[in-house]
């Protein structure tokens, strides 16, 4: 997969920001490898094990940096839950506590997100 360096140097930095506060309380767990993707669908993906995978989407880099933590301790709770249960809002709210206001406005903007993210991808297509 090829990576764009200036989406890799604006994410990086957040995530390893995100994983030191993570890590923290959960010092037993590995490392993520973070890798910057053209997703689609998804601002990022949280999957494999020992250690985990996660996958950002390079459109992820051209938004609010509050929004770029949500995304990335989103994907971090999915280390230790992998479904969207209670449990794994509970662990968000510790590392996120805004998250249910970055929900908010991300349901109220919903259609204006899309819209963004549709004109992302198309750009990101053409390159």
């Amino acid at each position: 997969m090829k990576t764009s360096v200036r989406e890799y140097q604006i994410l990086s930095p957040v995530f390893e920001d995100c994983w030191k506060i993570f890590s923290a309380e959960f010092p037993h767990i590995p490392h993520p490898i973070m890798r910057i993707g053209k997703n689609k669908k998804t601002w990022g993906l949280c999957y494999g094990c020992t250690p985990a995978k996660i996958s950002l989407s390079k459109a992820l880099a051209k938004m609010p940096l509050k929004f770029q933590q949500h995304v990335i301790f989103h994907e971090l709770c999915h280390i230790i839950y992998p479904n969207h249960r209670r449990e794994f809002y509970d662990l968000l709210d510790r590392f996120d506590p805004t998250h249910q206001h970055q929900d908010e406005r991300t349901n109220s903007r919903i259609e204006k997100m899309e819209e963004m993210r549709k004109l992302l991808m198309e750009e990101m297509t053409k390159t």
